[in-house]
């Protein structure tokens, strides 16, 4: 959540730097856009500082038409954690010395302000962010301390999560940071160093990047960069250089980013398969993966992730117990972190997939930590970011190769997991002997035929979806979407994506469980959604559909072609139907299925007039707690 950025330079001043900090954090919007806010130092050292509701292009129309400023600036754009969405509440905060950006969650912050009020201190916010400017200001003014001295041994007394990014009254060209369990990276060329919390911000404007080491503080000043750890010993930070996205973060001639990820995923699912399948059919996932899936001794999988990823988990578990046979689970990591484990039953036998999108994802990152702190010997992490805390704390990472995702609602970051676990699945059942290569070359042959057919599907499923939003929104049905097996993760996927675009309520359940107490809401005014699967449970999928019609609830069929003649048989209205053809494997639907849900999901939140990339109350990036 929230996006930070800090600039000091020596080439940009006044108007140029100002425009500088706004554009580097605009490629943060997407992690928060409840408020915006900037402050940089003028000639004299004092700080100025402007905030504004809303999106940054808010912000940037507030500021005055002649600025006066030093190449040093801090700048914020927030999803809201503490208080309401309002300019007090936005950052940075300011005090009479000190102005702070900050992402994270300060735990103790009302342990800290009721001291700070018996001190004198006025609080003008509700956030817990604000406790850090006035306690950095308390021990300048109370304790006579410097400006260092101050900033570090504020954020000694400080619990939870953060990332701080802070200038202070006459200390020009000068930014103190920190750092704990929240990204924060540094980026440099020549006469420019940008402290942000995404790499994103650096791309157009570096040439390479630093990760700042988890529980470090330190300073930037002029070209010169100090970093030290808690305990301020001396920390050399290691520069890589950034590579530039293949897959532009333009929106080129779509309507929104959503409607250009909709229809990149046939380009991603395709790098997927240049990056991970040979010319001979075969899968190539490298050598310390190879000898995990030889491994006779590994018997299960633990998938663990949130969201979006966490579907993606449900949708590929039967393909590894079918496959593979291997028992597999996919655990919410914000539960599973808190979950008592036998951790030695699970140190010959289990291997645990890490996914992640950002390879940020605050709860992901800490049932990571507990795993590794466990000393598990196996451990496969997947995200989009080779550069996320979950890679550097991973000694196997797969990477998606999804391109930047901006849109908030995902889709083709969605997909291409689902299509590297498919793939994992059938590594793993390949390496163990349980499919032959003429076996896996079917399969692979399909697949990759995938990039073709999600582009049909998009072309073909258009008019069916218009169809069937008009109808639930002209008509304002409440909605049920049910699946079973592969399809029951794909419905959890449906239902996300319907409540993060349209914001109507979703109901969503594996359809065995509608006749334990589900069927009490179906009526006439209900609209269901069944995600049929290509798998051996269609025919069960299916039956579900005759006891909402007996209850006059109206059905909607996403599945196999096979579903337009049991719609006429069932007298279901064939408009309603969305068949989709497939190869013979259940590999290729569990991919095609979701892509009419995820444009029903767009279509409805354009009906309805809601904001289509940034949704209320959302963020992309989940890196707190």
């Amino acid at each position: 959540m929230c996006g930070i950025v800090g600039i000091v330079t020596t080439r940009y001043v006044n108007q140029e730097i100002t425009d500088l900090t706004l554009s580097a954090l605009k490629h943060l919007e997407y992690r928060g856009y409840d408020s915006a806010g900037l402050s940089w130092i003028i000639p004299s050292g004092q700080i100025t500082t402007y905030k504004e509701v809303g999106p940054i292009i808010n912000l940037q129309q507030s500021l005055p038409h002649q600025i006066e400023a030093i190449g040093t600036t801090i700048a914020h754009t927030r999803w809201a954690t503490h208080g309401k969405p309002n300019s007090i509440n936005a950052h940075p905060h300011v005090t009479e010395n000190v102005s702070i950006v900050h992402n994270g969650i300060i735990e103790n912050y009302l342990e800290i302000k009721e001291k700070l009020i018996q001190h004198g201190h006025e609080f003008c916010s509700q956030t817990d962010s604000e406790v850090i400017a006035r306690l950095i200001d308390h021990h300048i003014n109370h304790k006579k301390e410097s400006a260092n001295t101050a900033f570090y041994n504020a954020i000694s007394q400080l619990s939870g999560s953060f990332a701080i990014v802070a200038i202070f009254k006459n200390h020009k060209n000068t930014i103190l940071f920190a750092k704990q369990n929240s990204p924060l990276l540094i980026g440099r060329e020549k006469d420019i160093l940008i402290l942000t919390s995404d790499l994103n911000a650096l791309m157009n404007y570096c040439q390479e990047f630093a990760d700042i080491p988890n529980q470090s503080w330190g300073a930037v000043q002029n070209a010169h960069i100090e970093v030290s750890d808690f305990n301020n010993k001396s920390i050399q930070l290691n520069f890589f250089p950034i590579e530039k996205q293949s897959i532009t973060a333009t929106q080129n001639n779509y309507q929104s980013f959503l409607e250009k990820e909709i229809n990149e995923q046939s380009q991603t699912i395709n790098k997927l398969n240049i990056n991970y399948v040979t010319p001979e059919h075969l899968i190539d996932l490298g050598k310390e993966i190879t000898l995990i899936a030889q491994n006779p001794n590994i018997t299960n999988i633990k998938i663990i992730a949130c969201g979006s990823s966490y579907n993606a988990g449900l949708v590929c578990m039967g393909h590894f117990e079918k496959y593979a046979l291997l028992n597999t689970d996919v655990y919410m990591a914000s539960e599973f972190k808190y979950r008592f484990i036998n951790w030695q039953n699970t140190q010959n036998n289990t291997l645990f997939i890490i996914l992640s999108q950002s390879g940020e994802t605050a709860d992901t990152v800490g049932a990571l930590e507990r795993i590794n702190q466990n000393k598990q010997q196996f451990v496969i992490s997947i995200t989009n970011n080779p550069y996320s805390a979950i890679n550097r704390n991973s000694k196997i990472a797969l990477h998606l190769y999804s391109g930047q995702e901006i849109s908030v609602a995902s889709t083709k970051a969605f997909t291409s997991q689902v299509h590297l676990l498919n793939l994992l699945a059938l590594f793993f059942a390949h390496n163990k002997r349980l499919i032959s290569n003429d076996e896996l070359s079917i399969i692979i042959q399909e697949l990759l035929l995938l990039p073709e057919n999600i582009n049909k599907v998009i072309l073909k499923c258009e008019s069916a979806v218009t169809q069937i939003c008009s109808k639930i929104v002209n008509e304002n049905k409440k909605l049920m979407i049910v699946g079973k097996g592969i399809g029951s993760g794909l419905a959890y996927e449906t239902a996300l994506k319907i409540k993060e675009l349209s914001y109507l309520p979703v109901d969503c359940i594996t359809s065995g469980e509608l006749k334990h107490g589900h069927l009490a809401v179906v009526d006439k005014q209900s609209m269901i959604i069944i995600q049929v699967a290509n798998d051996n449970l269609i025919d069960k999928s299916l039956l579900v559909a005759n006891e909402i019609i007996a209850r006059d609830g109206e059905v909607c069929l996403i599945g196999p072609s096979t579903i337009k003649d049991f719609a006429t048989n069932n007298k279901i209205d064939a408009n309603l139907c969305i068949p989709i053809q497939y190869g013979d494997s259940s590999f290729s639907s569990s991919v095609l299925n979701i892509i009419p849900a995820q444009i029903m999901a767009k279509q409805m939140a354009h009906m309805l007039k809601n904001e289509i990339d940034k949704p209320r109350n959302l963020a992309k990036s989940v890196t707190v707690e």
